[in-house]
């Protein structure tokens, strides 16, 4: 079940509600002027990619409102801003939020990531295959496993950067 609220506030935002579960089996385009809010409520999961314009700002916030087992799950698409063959890739136009005491970001199978992606009370899963994500992470625990890197801007130069298992008392 879901509600799409758009023209909030001065007009640059459209809002989608889920109430509940929900899964997009196919690609989850986001077309328009408009920047997107997508608000959760349980948990959804995306099985293909999520495709949006390089002009807009995508925001997904996902509450763990039933500690379900996997609250974002992204499998074998691809998301957000990026041009891998000039290596332009821009996180901050897809920002991910979860919410909740055990909320769990999970992608896997050959996906490709661009975001900032916040899970402070939770888990970040990147699994199965070849995944890649342009951005940055911020959690409580980050599972890395497979084949996978995670590619950062910083000032002047793109760096890579390839892990295990790491959780906030490895940093501190």
């Amino acid at each position: 079940d879901f509600e799409m609220i758009t023209d909030i506030g001065d007009g640059d935002w459209t809002i989608i509600y889920i109430s509940g579960d929900a899964v997009v089996k196919g690609v989850f385009s986001i077309t328009g002027e408009n920047n997107c809010m997508i608000i959760v409520e349980d948990s959804l999961e995306l099985l293909n990619d999520l495709e949006m314009p390089d002009d807009i700002f995508v925001k997904i916030y996902v509450m763990d409102s039933n500690d379900s087992d996997t609250d974002l799950t992204f499998y074998g698409g691809d998301a957000g801003v990026f041009e891998e063959s000039t290596s332009t890739f821009e996180p901050e136009r897809l920002e991910i939020v979860l919410y909740g005491e055990n909320a769990y970001f999970d992608f896997a199978i050959n996906s490709e990531v661009c975001a900032k992606i916040y899970c402070e009370n939770g888990t970040v899963k990147i699994k199965n295959g070849s995944n890649t994500l342009f951005g940055s992470i911020y959690a409580n625990q980050v599972y890395l496993d497979g084949s996978t890197s995670i590619v950062y801007k910083e000032a002047s130069e793109t760096v890579t950067s390839i892990g295990r298992f790491m959780d906030i008392d490895h940093w501190v």
